[in-house]
């Protein structure tokens, strides 16, 4: 499935296929091609807050993609891209710098470690676990200000 993921640098607005992904959107409106999870909590700076998240696959251009989005109190919070790696990729660097192109063609710039945009911020970052994600935060975040 070709998707072509297209994100507003004006507003942080996501759309790919027939799908758009805004600070109003809600689990309960995702299309089932999403895998919509449970509420459960999620430790935020020290508190736990409940949070779900919704997940699904797609293709940019020629690259696996997958989009999170999470959800706090029915809130869209933030939108986090993952691009998918081939096997011998091993060298965090490498994947970072990926991340950094990618997110780059859609801003128009690299955020690095941490943008703000009026919409809210946007970066690369490491997960706990190693792994390497595009973050997007919009106004609904109050805890990535």
């Amino acid at each position: 499935m070709h998707d072509a993921l297209h994100i507003d640098p004006a507003t942080g607005d996501i759309r790919f296929a027939d799908i758009r992904i805004t600070p109003e959107t809600r689990a309960d409106d995702l299309p089932p091609r999403f895998a919509v999870g449970p509420v459960r909590p999620v430790s935020v700076e020290g508190k736990e807050v409940p949070c779900q998240f919704a997940t699904v696959a797609a293709l940019d251009d020629t690259t696996p993609v997958t989009v999170s989005l999470r959800f706090e109190a029915d809130a869209l919070v933030s939108v986090f891209v993952e691009l998918a790696q081939p096997v011998s990729y091993d060298d965090i660097g490498v994947v970072e710098q990926r991340h950094r192109r990618w997110i780059a063609s859609k801003l128009g710039k690299d955020p690095g470690g941490l943008t703000d945009y009026p919409w809210g911020s946007a970066g690369v970052a490491q997960d706990k676990s190693g792994g390497v994600h595009i973050f997007l935060h919009n106004r609904n975040n109050t805890w990535a200000r």
